[in-house]
């Protein structure tokens, strides 16, 4: 980052510093909540293609939800992707016939597959952004935004990117 006069501070995120930002993927102790009624319904996209382990896509998902926790379960035709939040939500999803209508599991007040899936797809309406297009300023107060291409075009959550005015 480079820091300006005034305090403010603005950078691109780099390859190598990947490891930054996975220190936030780490998984809360204990088991996920499952509060709430359970949403039932089909995935709109494959699981497997929706997290297919592009570096950039999972970078781009994870400014869009920050604080979401993934673990894999399961084997075979019971593979599973779970999802949660370390509050109240909680997400379900089978690998093997997602598009089944209760492929999807969701409870508590977010819809937590819903904004995967959302964001993913932002990701790649946007021409599937490398990470190193992305950057982040920091005010003189610790308030940060993190920017596509320029620190005028903010990616706000959920899943939207605005130019500022």
């Amino acid at each position: 980052m480079t820091v300006s006069r005034n305090g403010t501070a603005s950078g691109r995120f780099v390859h190598t510093a990947s490891y930054m930002w996975l220190r936030s993927h780490r998984g809360p102790n204990g088991k996920p909540p499952q509060l709430g009624e359970p949403r039932c319904s089909a995935s709109t996209a494959a699981p497997n293609q929706v997290l297919d382990d592009s570096l950039h896509a999972t970078f781009a998902i994870g400014l869009q939800i920050p604080g979401l926790t993934m673990r894999r379960a399961g084997a075979g035709d019971d593979r599973r992707i779970l999802l949660w939040d370390g509050h109240e939500s909680f997400a379900s999803v089978y690998c093997e016939g997602w598009n089944d209508p209760d492929a999807v599991l969701q409870q508590g007040p977010r819809s937590l597959w819903s904004e995967i899936t959302s964001a993913r797809t932002w990701w790649e309406e946007t021409g599937r952004p490398e990470l190193t297009r992305f950057g982040v300023s920091v005010d003189g107060a610790g308030r940060h935004h993190v920017w596509l291409d320029s620190p005028d075009t903010v990616v706000r959550s959920p899943n939207m990117v605005r130019s500022h005015t």
